[in-house]
């Protein structure tokens, strides 16, 4: 069980450190964010308050992963975001909407359902990852 959360911990962290460095790579990627983030209903006065605050929950959910006690806090910061990121996604699907994903920064990809099945993998890996940490799972050694 400890290197089964181990592994879920790299492979959330991982996760979240890419979609981080996309976001924040340069201006012109952070610009393609808060762009993607209007064309999913964000209205443009929010967007680039929403496009800090979702760079800043994923960064903080990388360290929180990495230095938390068995990782509790970031899966819970993750499991959050996620459910945040899913919902958006679903509402722009069931809207009919043509917008881009720019999760990992820039993208001219449009949504699909793939971004769906994506965060519901990843939700459930968090659910086990907290789950596991909230059980006292200890580090391997």
């Amino acid at each position: 069980m400890a290197y089964a959360l181990l592994a879920v911990t790299l492979l959330v962290g991982i996760v979240f450190a890419a979609s981080a460095t996309g976001k924040l790579r340069g201006a012109a990627a952070f610009r393609g964010f808060e762009e993607s983030a209007r064309s999913m209903g964000v209205p443009a006065r929010l967007s680039r308050l929403v496009a800090v605050a979702v760079a800043v929950g994923e960064c903080a959910a990388v360290v929180l992963l990495a230095l938390g006690p068995g990782g509790a806090p970031g899966f819970v910061l993750t499991l959050l975001l996620l459910a945040a990121f899913t919902t958006g996604i679903v509402r722009t699907l069931r809207s009919g909407t043509t917008a881009s994903c720019a999760c990992f920064g820039a993208s001219t990809a449009p949504i699909g359902r793939r971004r769906v099945v994506r965060n519901t993998v990843l939700l459930a890996l968090a659910a086990f990852g907290l789950a596991a940490a909230l059980a006292g799972t200890p580090a391997p050694t």
